[in-house]
């Protein structure tokens, strides 16, 4: 017969899950942010609903509009409220073309986000792909839908680390995407989707809301730094919630499982499990 031990050590490492986060540590080091392709604000009271207008470099040529969504306080004066599960944003008549040999970047702010499903979409392409989605284990990824597989980045949000305002980015370039949480990089895949941005908060048919609310989404049709991403956390975090908070942290769990058989050399299993807080 055999035996087996098994034996859990918590709390091996714990880190912030970027260092990138910390080229600002205060909102005295924020500095302004570089202009945006699609910039949709919700600030004014004039940018009416259904139609979004677009504050961004590209103007007129890439305004919004919203389905099932009605205007309410956001970060920064009015945000929008996805008030159906079938609500969501679309980005112009068919998206923002996300395949640019400079890259792209994508940036939202939302509140409280959806804390189950199967999976659920924050940017979602023009009639395929959700290149920023939660699976139902909450790890934060990309999905393929050709290939109907899910890739995911190796961050998973904890359910009730998702109320209140939060930001999320992705940005593209070469053969893979990296993934943002509050300004800290968190995760990437080596995939990269060749679908025109579409739909933000949902997918475009209304089924996979992401979250209650969102506001401020900027497009750039180039990949941003590291530091780019932390200092627009910064930026929107210090005027929206007026101060900065804390980054994500990453913590190491390693559990240690020994078998012994009288009729052989023990043999130890150790597997690390990663959990993530904000």
């Amino acid at each position: 017969s055999s035996t087996t031990t098994t034996t859990a050590t918590a709390a091996v490492s714990t880190t912030s899950a970027p260092s990138t986060n910390t080229a600002v540590s205060s909102c005295a080091e924020a500095t302004s942010i570089a202009s945006p392709d699609v910039h949709y604000s919700f600030l004014l009271a004039e940018d009416a609903l259904p139609y979004v207008q677009n504050f961004g470099n590209l103007g007129a040529a890439v305004s919004g509009r919203v389905f099932s969504s009605t205007a309410a306080t956001g970060l920064r004066g009015l945000g929008l409220i996805l008030s159906s599960p079938t609500s969501y944003l679309a980005v112009g008549r068919s998206g923002l073309s996300t395949m640019g040999a400079a890259g792209f970047t994508a940036v939202v702010w939302v509140r409280d986000v959806a804390a189950s499903g199967s999976r659920r979409v924050l940017f979602h392409g023009f009639e395929q792909d959700d290149l920023v989605a939660l699976d139902s284990n909450n790890e934060l990824g990309f999905y393929n839908t050709v290939q109907q597989r899910f890739y995911g980045c190796g961050f998973v949000l904890p359910a009730s680390a998702g109320a209140g305002w939060h930001m999320f980015a992705v940005v593209a370039s070469g053969s893979s995407m990296r993934y943002f949480v509050d300004g800290a990089f968190v995760g990437s895949v080596a995939q990269r989707s060749t679908a025109a941005l579409f739909s933000v908060g949902n997918d475009w048919l209304g089924s996979r809301r992401f979250a209650a609310a969102l506001d401020d989404l900027m497009l750039y049709q180039t990949a941003q730094s590291d530091s780019a991403i932390a200092n627009t956390f910064a930026v929107l975090a210090c005027e929206g919630l007026g101060e900065l908070p804390s980054p994500p942290t990453t913590q190491q769990i390693l559990v240690t499982t020994t078998t012994t058989n009288p009729d052989a050399p023990p043999t130890t299993t150790t597997t690390t499990t990663t959990t993530t807080t904000t």
